[in-house]
C-alpha cells in the first residue's frame, strides 16, 4: 500500500481534535497537519472525529457493551453512512473475539465492500477477519472465496489462510512457502502434521558458532505439561544455534512432566532440570532459572510452543551484529494443534510481535533485575522495563512478519479464560497492571526488581503472586487505593478492634480477611468466598482487581420458584462454623415456610458453614450475603447497610422482613423505608443473659425498648420470652419446632445399664460445663451405672476440666452437626444451663429422640418439658440431679415407657406442621395490616 495519506483525509483534517485527542503532539509543538502525514497517519492515529472510533473504543473500554452494539449496527446499517465499513469491521472484529461467527457474519460484505474503509484501515486484517469468519460460519467454499478476492495481495498471513484449506504434505508446503522466501529452512515433509508433529529437515546447517560464540540460556517454565513439554524441548535441540543452555523449572507439577523432561536431560546435556516445591506461577518459576543461568544472552520459551529451527540463531545474530541494542523479539502466530491460525482480536495479522521470545543480554539482567511475579502481563512489563531504561530503540524486532514461532492456543490458559483474559488489557485486570506499571515506570529513579520482597507499584492482588508478605503488603495498598476498606466501619462493627487500639486496615490484612471480618458495609468477605468457591484472601483479592459496583449484591439463586404473592425476606445473624439453637431454628422456620408456598429469600452475613447454606438453598428463590453488625446502644444507623437490605427488599418484592433475632437493628429500619412490615423473632432472655448485655451496651429494659421501638409485630419463642418483652398487643408466643422425621431414636426401645446421660452445648461456663463434671464426680463417687457423654465444641474451659478429671464415666464426643447422631443412642438429656433458656430446643430433641430431660427448673424449661416425662431441679442443686439419676437407674424397667412419653409429648407439642402453621399465619396477618 503507498505511504502517501490520501488527499481525502488531509482535506477533512480537523486540526483542534487531533490536538485534543493527542496531547502528546500539542506538548512536542509540532503542527498537526504535518505531525500527522510525516507519523500519525504511519501509527495509525486519527485525522478527524468519526463515532464509529469513539463507540468502538467504549465498546472495548467499557463492561456494559450492549448500547455501544447497538448504536453501531445503527451506522453499519446505513449505507450511505461514511462510517459503516469502519462500523462493520469493529463490529466482525467483536463478535469474532468472542466466537460468535454467526453475529459477526452479516458485516463481512460491509467491511470488505466499502470505499472508505481502506483509507483508515490499510492492512489485511478485513481480509483475514472475514476469511476466519466465513469459514467458522459458512464452510471453506466461502472462506477460499475471501482468499480469492483480487484486492488481498499475497502475504504471508495469507499463504497461512490458504494452507487452512488443504491438507496433508499440501499443508506443509503452503506453509513452508513463508520460510523459502527469506531463505529459512523448511519444515519436513509430513501426511497428517499437527503442532505435535512438525520438525524440521533431518540435515540441519548449523549457525556460525565457535569457542567465543555466546551461550544463549533458554528457561523454560512448565506446569502439568507432559502433553507439550516434548513438542517444545524438540524445537529448541533442534535450534541452528547449538551454544544453548535449556532450564526448565517445573512449577511443582503433578503429572508426569518430570518423566518427559528427564527423557531430555539424558540426551541432551545442554537441558537441565530445576523444580520449585509449591506453584508459584511461571514468572517465579523464570526467575529461579534466571538467578541460576550462566548464559550471556537470556531468552525464554512456553512449554507449550513451538520455535523455527533458525529463531535462536536469528535473534542472536541481530544483538552479534548491532553492540547498542539491549534486546531482541521475534514474531510468532497463534494455532491449534491442527495448525489452524487465529487471532483472538484481529489487527493487521495473525503473525505479530512475540513478547515471550525477548532475548536479551545479561547486562539488562544485572540493571533491570527478575521478572514481576505476577500471573500474567509480566513479560509487556519487562519488555516495557527495558524501554524505559535503554530507550525505545533498544530492542530491535528480528525478521518482523514471519512466524518464527507457533504458539498454542490452549482455552484454559489464563490468557483466554474470566478476569485474565485478553481482553482485560482494554478494561480489567491487565489493563490495571499495565496502568500501574507505566506509572512506576515514569516515576521511578531505578527500575531494579528483586526476586522476593515487597512490590514497587500495586498489581491487581487477583495476579499478584510471590510471598504472602508481599501479597499481603500489596492487597492493603490497593484497598487504600481504591477506597475500598472503611476504616470507621470496620471500627465501629468489631468494637474488639477498636478496644484493642490497633490500626483496622493493617488488622484486616493481617487477621481480618482470615477471620471473615468485613472490609466495608456492602461487602460480606466470608459470603463473597462461598459464592465464589474460593479463599477468603483470593476472594477479596478477585474482588478488589475488578471495577466495583458498591451497590452490587453478593447472593446465590437457590432452587425454589414459587408463584406465591407472600414474599418473606428472612434474615438470619450468625451462620459460623458451629450452628446453636437459633441458626437451626432459622433453618427449621424457612423449612415450615417453605412448605405453605411461600416465596421466600433469605438474607445472611457470612457464608462461613457450607453445610448450612446448603440446606437452605432447596427452600429458597435467593440467599444474599451482606454484612449485619449488631445493634449496640448507643451507636448510630450504619446507613449503608440500611440501603443493602432496602435494596433486597426491593428485588425480591417483600411484603414482610422476619428478622431472627433481636441483636439486628437496620433490616428493621430497611422495612420501614420499603413500607412493609417487620416481625422480630425473639429467642433471648437479656435479663438472664450478662454477656448479651455487655455486647449490646444495654440494660435489659434498654433492649426491651429497641424491641419495641423498631418491629411492627414481636414472636417470642416462649412464654417466659413474652413476659420479658411484654407488648401484649404485639407479640405472639410460637414455641420453636423439631423435624420429628431427623431425631426420632434409631436404638430399640429396651434399655439397659449403664444409663447413658448426654450434654450437648457449647461448653463454656455459662452453659454448664463445670456443673456437669460435678454430677459425674458425685455419680462416679456413688458408683452409679451411669456414662456422661458431652457434644460441642472443644473449648478451653472443657480441656481444663477433662485434664484434671479423675473417672473413666465422662467422655469427650465432639461436635456434632445433627443432633440425632448424639441423641439416638442416649436416655437421658441433662440441661445444666447457668442462663435461663428462653426455650430449650435441645431438651426438645432430646425428647423427640426418646430420652429422658432431666435439667434445672428456670428459664422456659418448665413450659416445655412437663412432670410426667422429665425432672427438673432447682438450679445448681447437684445432688439432687445425680439422685435423679440414681432413681432411673434403679427403675429400668419403667425407662421405656418414660422415654416414649416423653417421645409422644414432645411430637404432639413441638410438631413442626402445628408450629409452622402458627408462624405463616402470624407473618401473613402482620403483612396485611
Amino acid at each position: 500500500m503507498s505511504d502517501a495519506v490520501p488527499q481525502e483525509l488531509l482535506k477533512a483534517f480537523d486540526p483542534i481534535w487531533y490536538l485534543a485527542t493527542y496531547p502528546d503532539v500539542e506538548k512536542a509543538g509540532i503542527d498537526p497537519l504535518s505531525h500527522f502525514e510525516k507519523f500519525g497517519w504511519k501509527e495509525g492515529r486519527w485525522p478527524y472525529y468519526l463515532e464509529a472510533v469513539m463507540l468502538d473504543e467504549k465498546l472495548w473500554g467499557n463492561r456494559n457493551t450492549e448500547d455501544y452494539c447497538q448504536q453501531l449496527q445503527r451506522i453499519a446499517e446505513n449505507t450511505h453512512e461514511e462510517n459503516r465499513g469502519l462500523a462493520c469491521w469493529f463490529l466482525c472484529r467483536w463478535f469474532a473475539s468472542h466466537g460468535e461467527w454467526d453475529a459477526a457474519k452479516p458485516f463481512v460484505e460491509g467491511m470488505l465492500n466499502d470505499s472508505y474503509l481502506p483509507l483508515f484501515i490499510r492492512h489485511e486484517g478485513p481480509f483475514l477477519l472475514a476469511f476466519t469468519v466465513c469459514l467458522k460460519a459458512l464452510g471453506p467454499e466461502s472462506a477460499k472465496a475471501v482468499l480469492n478476492n483480487s484486492r488481498w495481495a499475497a502475504s504471508a498471513n495469507k499463504t497461512l489462510a490458504f494452507s487452512m484449506l488443504t491438507h496433508g504434505k499440501a499443508k506443509i508446503d503452503s506453509i513452508n512457502q513463508i520460510f523459502e522466501q527469506p531463505g529459512l529452512l523448511r519444515l519436513a515433509d509430513s501426511e497428517t502434521p499437527t503442532l505435535d508433529s512438525i520438525t524440521s529437515n533431518v540435515e540441519q546447517r548449523v549457525g556460525g558458532t565457535n569457542a567465543l560464540s555466546p551461550t544463549v540460556s533458554v528457561i523454560i517454565p512448565c506446569f502439568n505439561a507432559e502433553k507439550t513439554i516434548a513438542t517444545a524441548l524438540s524445537s529448541l535441540i533442534n535450534q541452528t544455534y547449538p551454544k544453548l543452555e535449556i532450564l526448565v523449572v517445573d512449577d511443582a507439577s503433578t503429572d508426569h512432566s518430570f518423566k518427559r523432561v528427564q527423557e531430555f536431560v539424558t540426551r541432551d546435556k545442554r537441558v537441565r532440570y530445576l523444580r520449585l516445591s509449591q506453584n508459584s506461577g511461571a514468572y517465579a518459576a523464570r526467575n529461579l532459572a534466571l538467578k541460576s543461568c550462566r548464559g550471556a544472552f537470556i531468552t525464554t520459551h512456553d512449554a507449550d510452543d513451538w520455535s523455527h529451527p533458525q529463531k535462536i540463531e536469528k535473534q542472536v545474530e541481530a544483538l552479534q551484529k548491532n553492540r547498542r541494542i539491549k534486546a531482541t523479539v521475534s514474531h510468532w502466530v497463534r494455532t491449534d494443534e491442527a495448525l489452524n491460525f487465529e487471532r483472538w482480536r484481529m489487527e493487521e495479522g495473525w503473525i505479530y510481535r512475540n513478547v515471550s521470545s525477548l532475548m536479551f543480554r545479561r547486562s539488562v539482567f544485572r540493571k533491570l533485575g527478575y521478572w514481576d511475579t505476577v500471573s500474567v502481563n509480566a513479560d509487556t512489563e519487562y519488555y516495557h522495563r527495558i524501554q524505559k531504561k535503554f530507550g525505545h530503540g533498544a530492542i530491535e524486532e528480528v525478521m518482523p512478519g514471519l512466524p518464527l514461532a507457533f504458539g498454542r492456543v490452549d482455552a484454559g490458559s489464563l490468557t483466554q479464560t474470566g478476569a485474565t483474559h485478553l481482553r482485560t488489557q482494554f478494561n480489567g485486570i491487565r489493563k490495571d497492571y499495565q496502568d500501574a506499571a507505566a506509572k512506576w515506570h515514569a516515576n521511578a529513579r531505578r527500575l531494579y526488581m528483586p526476586q522476593y520482597g515487597l512490590r514497587f507499584f500495586t498489581a491487581p492482588p487477583l495476579i499478584c503472586r510471590g510471598t504472602v508478605e508481599a501479597r499481603r503488603d500489596n492487597l492493603k495498598r490497593i484497598l487504600q487505593e481504591k477506597g475500598l476498606f472503611h476504616r470507621d466501619w470496620y471500627l465501629n462493627a468489631y468494637p474488639d478492634i477498636a478496644k484493642a487500639g490497633v490500626d483496622p486496615l493493617t488488622h484486616f490484612i493481617a487477621h481480618g480477611i482470615d477471620e471473615g471480618r468485613d472490609p466495608n458495609p456492602y461487602l460480606s468477605t466470608s459470603g463473597l468466598a462461598y459464592t465464589t468457591s474460593s479463599n477468603h484472601f483470593d476472594a477479596i483479592s478477585r474482588w478488589a482487581s475488578q471495577p466495583i459496583d458498591p451497590a452490587a449484591l453478593v447472593s446465590i439463586s437457590g432452587h425454589t420458584e414459587t408463584d406465591s404473592k407472600t414474599g418473606i425476606l428472612m434474615v438470619g445473624h450468625l451462620a459460623g462454623n458451629t450452628l446453636f439453637g437459633a441458626e437451626r431454628s432459622f433453618l427449621d422456620c424457612v423449612k415450615m415456610l417453605a412448605s405453605k408456598n411461600s416465596d421466600i429469600s433469605v438474607v445472611l452475613p457470612g457464608g462461613v458453614n457450607h453445610s448450612y447454606i446448603n440446606d437452605l438453598l432447596p427452600h429458597v428463590k435467593k440467599i444474599y450475603f451482606t454484612p449485619l453488625p449488631w445493634w449496640r446502644n448507643g451507636r448510630a444507623e450504619i446507613c449503608e447497610v440500611t440501603d443493602q437490605i432496602s435494596n433486597i427488599i426491593q428485588q425480591t418484592d417483600a411484603t414482610v422482613v422476619y428478622v431472627n433475632t433481636l441483636t439486628l437493628w437496620e433490616p428493621h429500619i430497611a422495612a420501614r423505608t420499603r413500607k412493609c412490615k417487620s416481625v422480630m423473632h425473639v429467642r433471648e432472655l437479656p435479663a438472664h443473659d450478662k454477656d448479651l448485655c455487655e455486647r449490646l451496651n444495654s440494660t435489659p429494659e434498654q433492649i426491651r425498648l429497641h424491641i419495641d421501638r423498631n418491629t411492627d409485630w414481636v414472636i417470642a419463642n416462649s412464654q417466659v420470652t413474652a413476659d420479658y418483652v411484654a407488648l401484649e398487643n404485639k407479640a405472639t408466643v410460637i414455641y420453636n419446632s423439631v423435624e420429628r422425621n431427623k431425631i426420632e431414636s434409631e436404638r430399640d426401645s429396651e434399655t439397659s445399664l449403664p444409663l447413658s446421660v448426654a450434654m450437648l452445648s457449647s461448653n463454656t461456663l455459662k452453659k454448664g460445663i463445670a456443673d456437669l463434671f460435678h454430677v459425674a464426680k458425685l455419680a462416679a463417687e456413688m458408683d452409679l451405672p451411669v456414662r456422661f457423654s458431652v457434644y460441642g465444641p472443644d473449648t478451653p474451659e472443657l480441656q481444663a476440666r477433662m485434664t484434671s478429671y479423675a473417672y473413666n464415666n465422662l467422655t469427650y464426643c465432639g461436635y456434632v452437626a445433627r443432633p440425632y447422631e448424639a441423641l439416638k443412642n442416649a436416655d437421658v438429656i441433662l440441661s445444666l444451663s447457668h442462663f435461663q433458656e428462653s426455650f430449650g430446643r435441645t431438651v426438645v430433641e432430646g425428647m423427640l429422640a426418646g430420652c429422658i430431660p432431666v435439667g434445672y427448673a428456670w428459664g422456659a424449661l418448665p413450659e416445655v418439658v412437663d412432670s410426667s416425662v422429665g425432672h427438673l431441679v432447682p438450679f445448681g442443686d447437684y445432688e439432687e440431679i445425680v439422685n435423679t439419676l440414681k432413681k432411673l437407674t434403679e427403675g429400668t424397667d419403667q425407662l421405656a415407657e418414660l422415654k416414649q412419653y416423653a417421645k409422644s409429648f414432645a411430637s404432639a407439642r413441638f410438631n413442626d406442621k402445628q408450629i409452622g402453621d402458627a408462624l405463616y399465619q402470624t407473618l401473613t396477618e402482620v403483612a396485611s395490616k
